[in-house]
C-alpha cells in the first residue's frame, strides 16, 4: 500500500500538473461547442428530411389505400368478367363495398369515394346528398374542374395518379388545398379514390419540427452538463494517473504472456486466418489454411492469393478485392481457389485494412471452407431444374394424350362413314376415288395421332430384346440415301454391347428423327455421329439423371456439328408442335415423339447444345443381360371378308356420330343394334332387354364411365360379353379394365373389318 499512497500524494501536487489540466479543460470546452453546433445542424437537417419524407409518405399512403380498395373489389370484377352478374349489378355491389371502406390515419377516419366517367358521383361519404348527381362542372376556387381532372387521370395511360385541387372541409367555409389519388376501373367506366388535406400533413410536420427543436435544446443542456462532468472527471483521472503508470509495467508483462497464448490460439483455430500487404502478398497464415491448400506455410509467403486462383479469376482479385480494400477499408465475399492437386476450393472470407500506430498498413482476414455447401447448393438447383422439366413434360404428355383421344373419336366417324359408303356402293361408281382420298388422309391423321400418343406414352410398345447396334447400322444405311451427301455419317459402336428391352419399330423411329433433325441443322454439311457404349450408373449418378434407377445401361450418343441451339430454344425442344422450321416443313412432333419413346422404355434423354457449337443427345436405356433369340418370320396372309351376324348388340358411346355410324355398319351386316349414350342408360337397357348377345362399350364417357359400367354389367350377368373401345392403347387404366372381365378390345379409329372381326372373335370363341 505504501507505493500507492505515495503516488496519490504526488498526484495532489496541482502546481506540478496545472498545465496538463488547463489544456484538458480547453479541449473539453472546444469539443463541447463543436458538439453543440453539430447537434443544432443535425437537428435542422433531420427536420428538413422528415418534412420531405413525411409528405411523400402521406401521399404514398393515399396510393396504397386506393390500391387496397381496388384489390378489394377485384372479386366483383371477376364475377362481371365471367358474365355471372350484369354491369349494373357489378356497379351496385362495388358501391356498397366502397361505402364500408373506412380507414384510420394520423388525423382520424378517412373514406374512399367513387365516381363514374360521365361525372356522376356514385359514393361520397362526406357529402352523401351529392351521390347520383352529375358533378362534371364542379370547380374549385382556382377554376379547376375537379371531377374532370379526376376522370382525366383515371383514364390516363397509367390508369391512376394524383390530382391537386382546393376543396372545403365539411362544416368549413374556406376551401383548402387537397390531394387525391384516383384509380380507374375501365370495365365499369368509373374510378375510386381517396384524398387528404395538405394542412393536415403540414400540421404534423410543424409539430415534429417543434419537438426536434425542443429536443435539440435539451441535448445542448445535457451536453453542457456532460462538459462540466467531464472536467470534474479530468481532475479525478489526473489523480489516478500515477497509479496507472505503476500498473503499466505489470500490464506489459501480462501482454507478453498473452501474446504467447494468442500464438497458440492462432495455430489451433480451425478457420482460416491470414495477413497480407496492400498488394495482396501473404505475410502470415495459420496451419489450418496451409492444411486446406496442402502447401507448406513457407510456400505462401510473398505470394499473392491470385497465384492460387484460376487465371480467369486473377483480374477480379486485382480489380475488385485489392481496390475494395484500398477504397472502402474492407472486402468480403466467396472466392474460388485451387489447392496443390488442382481441386477447386470455395472460401467465404472477410478482410479489412489495418492501420497500426507504427509501421505500414496491412490486410487482416479470416475465411472458412464452404466448398461442400456451395456444391450441395448447385446440386439442389440442378436436381430442381430436372424435376421441374420432368413435371412439365408429364403435364404436356397428359394434355397431348387427351387431345389425341378426342381426335380419334372424330377420325373414327370419318373412317367409318367412308368405308361404309364404299361398302354400300352409294357413290354409284363416280366418287370412289374421292372417298379413297378421304381414307388416305384419315390414315395419315391416324399416324399423326400415333405420334402424339407416343409422346404422351399412351401407346403400348411391343417390348422384346433388341440389338441396338444392328438398328443403328440399318438406320445409318437409310439416312445415307435420304439426307444430303455433304453430311458425313460416323458409327462408333461398342463391341459386346448389351441388348435392350425395346420396341424395334419405335427405336427405329427415334433414330430416324434424331438423324433427320441433325441433318436439318447442317444445311452446308457437317458430321453426324452415332455412338454406343455400356455404362453402369451408381446411386449418385442415377440420381443426377432425373432419379433414374441404378444399374446397367446402354448409352446412345447422337451428335452433330450443326448450328446448335440457344438456351431458350433448348428448354422447348421436347414440347409437342414446337419447331423452328418454316411453315409446312415440320410438325414439331419429331423430338416430342423421341422423348415419349425414351420415357416409355424407362430411359433418360439429355440434350446438350450451344449456338454455333452443335448438338448432342445422350439417351440412357436400361440394359439386358439376356442373350438375343433369333426371330422367326410370321407369314402374312391376305385378308378375307369378315362375315356379319344376326345377334343383338348394345352399342354404348357418348358421341352421337359414332353411335349412328356403329348402328349403320352393324345393321348393314345383319346385326340387331340397341343404342345407349351413357353407362347409366346402358345398364337400364340391359336390365330390361331379354336378349343382348354383346355389348360394344366406349371407355371414356361422362357419368359413371366405361370401367364402372363394365363392372355393373358383370354383376347383372357374369357371363356378359363386352368389347371395350377407346382412343388409347391397352396400357395403364385400360389394362385394369381388360383384366376385370372385358372380352375384347377395339381401338379408335377402327376400320369396318377390324370391328367386325373382333365381334366375331368374341361371339364365336
Amino acid at each position: 500500500m505504501k507505493p500507492f499512497q505515495k503516488g496519490v500524494q504526488d498526484m495532489f501536487d496541482y502546481e506540478k500538473n496545472r498545465s496538463v489540466i488547463r489544456r484538458a479543460r480547453i479541449r473539453i470546452i472546444v469539443i463541447g461547442l463543436l458538439m453543440g453546433i453539430v447537434f443544432v445542424s443535425f437537428s435542422g437537417y433531420l427536420a428538413n428530411q422528415y418534412v420531405g419524407q413525411t409528405e411523400a409518405q402521406r401521399l404514398n399512403n393515399l396510393k396504397q389505400t386506393a390500391q387496397i380498395a381496388r384489390n378489394s373489389i377485384e372479386p366483383i370484377l371477376v364475377q362481371y368478367r365471367l358474365k355471372k352478374i350484369s354491369k349494373d349489378e357489378a356497379i351496385e355491389q362495388v358501391r356498397n363495398l366502397v361505402r364500408t371502406m373506412v380507414y384510420e390515419d394520423h388525423m382520424g377516419k378517412n373514406y374512399v369515394f367513387m365516381s363514374a366517367y360521365d361525372g356522376t358521383m356514385l359514393v361520397q361519404p362526406f357529402e352523401p346528398e351529392k351521390e347520383m348527381t352529375n358533378m362534371l362542372n364542379l370547380r374549385d376556387s382556382n377554376g379547376v374542374y375537379i371531377i374532370r381532372e379526376l376522370i382525366k387521370t383515371a383514364e390516363s395511360q397509367n390508369g391512376s395518379g394524383y390530382v391537386s385541387y382546393h376543396y372545403k372541409r365539411p362544416n368549413q367555409a374556406a376551401p383548402e388545398e387537397k390531394i387525391s389519388f384516383v384509380m380507374g376501373i375501365p370495365e365499369l367506366n368509373c374510378y375510386i379514390g381517396t384524398g387528404k388535406y395538405m394542412s393536415d400533413i403540414r400540421d404534423t410536420e410543424q409539430t415534429y419540427i417543434l419537438s426536434v427543436t425542443g429536443l435539440t435544446f435539451f441535448l445542448i443542456f445535457l451536453l453542457a452538463f456532460l462538459v462540466l462532468s467531464a472536467m470534474r472527471e479530468v481532475n479525478r483521472q489526473n489523480l489516478m494517473l500515477q497509479q496507472e503508470n505503476e500498473a503499466l509495467a505489470e500490464a506489459e508483462e501480462t501482454l507478453r504472456k498473452s501474446e504467447g497464448k494468442f500464438r497458440e490460439l492462432f495455430d489451433s483455430i480451425s478457420d482460416l486466418v491470414y495477413t497480407q500487404d496492400l498488394e495482396g502478398r501473404f505475410l502470415s497464415i495459420n496451419p489450418a489454411m496451409a492444411k486446406l491448400f496442402n502447401y507448406d506455410p513457407q510456400e505462401f509467403m510473398g505470394k499473392k492469393a491470385a497465384d492460387f486462383m484460376d487465371p480467369e479469376m486473377k483480374s477480379l482479385f486485382e480489380n475488385q478485392y485489392l481496390e475494395g480494400i484500398k477504397t472502402k477499408g474492407h472486402f468480403e465475399g466467396i472466392s474460388i481457389y485451387l489447392n496443390k492437386e488442382g481441386r477447386e476450393i470455395f472460401i467465404e472470407y472477410r478482410s479489412k485494412r489495418v492501420i497500426p500506430k507504427e509501421g505500414p498498413d496491412y490486410i487482416s482476414g479470416m475465411g472458412r471452407d464452404v466448398t461442400e455447401r456451395i456444391l450441395a447448393r448447385r446440386e439442389r438447383k440442378r436436381l430442381g431444374d430436372q424435376l421441374r422439366q420432368a413435371h412439365k413434360m408429364e403435364a404436356m404428355g397428359t394434355l397431348a394424350g387427351g387431345i389425341a383421344h378426342d381426335f380419334n373419336n372424330i377420325l373414327a366417324a370419318i373412317v367409318g362413314y367412308s368405308e361404309l359408303a364404299l361398302a354400300k356402293g352409294k357413290d354409284g361408281g363416280g366418287v370412289t376415288r374421292e372417298i379413297q382420298e378421304v381414307l388416305t388422309s384419315a390414315n395419315r391423321a391416324k399416324e399423326l395421332i400415333t405420334r402424339i400418343l407416343t409422346f404422351s406414352r399412351k401407346v403400348d410398345p411391343e417390348m422384346k430384346p433388341v440389338a441396338l447396334n444392328l438398328e443403328i447400322v440399318q438406320v445409318g444405311k437409310m439416312l445415307e440415301r435420304t439426307i444430303p451427301r455433304m453430311v458425313e455419317i460416323r458409327l462408333n459402336l461398342a463391341e459386346n454391347l448389351h441388348s435392350v428391352n425395346a420396341d424395334a419399330v419405335q427405336l427405329n423411329q427415334l433414330l430416324m428423327n434424331l438423324g433427320s433433325n441433325a441433318s436439318d441443322a447442317m444445311p452446308e454439311g457437317g458430321r453426324l455421329v452415332f455412338q454406343t457404349e455400356n455404362m453402369t450408373l451408381d446411386r449418385h449418378a442415377a440420381q443426377r439423371l432425373f432419379n433414374a434407377t441404378p444399374g446397367k445401361y446402354v448409352l446412345l450418343t447422337v451428335s452433330d456439328t450443326g448450328h446448335g441451339m440457344d438456351k431458350a430454344t433448348k428448354e422447348h425442344i421436347f414440347d409437342p408442335f414446337y419447331t423452328r422450321k418454316e411453315v409446312g416443313q415440320g410438325t414439331g412432333l419429331g423430338l416430342s415423339v423421341v422423348y415419349g419413346i425414351v420415357k416409355s422404355h424407362d430411359g433418360v434423354i439429355i440434350c446438350d447444345s450451344k449456338s454455333g457449337e452443335g448438338t448432342t443427345f445422350k439417351i440412357y436405356l436400361p440394359a439386358l443381360d439376356l442373350p438375343l433369340k433369333p426371330e422367326t418370320a410370321v407369314p402374312v396372309t391376305p385378308g378375307s371378308v369378315v362375315p356379319g351376324g344376326d345377334e343383338v348388340i348394345l352399342l354404348v358411346d357418348d358421341e352421337a356420330s359414332l353411335r349412328d355410324l356403329g348402328q349403320e355398319i352393324l345393321s348393314l351386316y345383319g346385326y340387331q343394334v340397341l343404342l345407349a349414350s351413357s353407362g347409366e342408360e346402358a345398364l337400364e337397357i340391359y336390365r330390361q332387354q331379354e336378349v343382348i348377345d354383346l355389348v360394344l362399350l366406349d371407355v371414356s364417357m361422362p357419368g359413371m364411365g366405361g370401367g364402372k359400367c363394365l363392372t355393373e354389367l358383370l354383376k347383372i350377368n357374369p357371363g356378359a360379353r363386352v368389347i371395350i373401345s377407346s382412343g388409347y392403347s391397352l396400357d395403364g387404366p385400360l389394362k385394369d379394365i381388360m383384366s376385370s372381365g372385358a372380352s375384347g378390345f377395339v381401338a379408335k379409329p377402327f376400320s369396318i373389318s377390324n370391328l367386325l372381326s373382333t365381334i366375331r372373335q368374341v361371339l364365336d370363341p
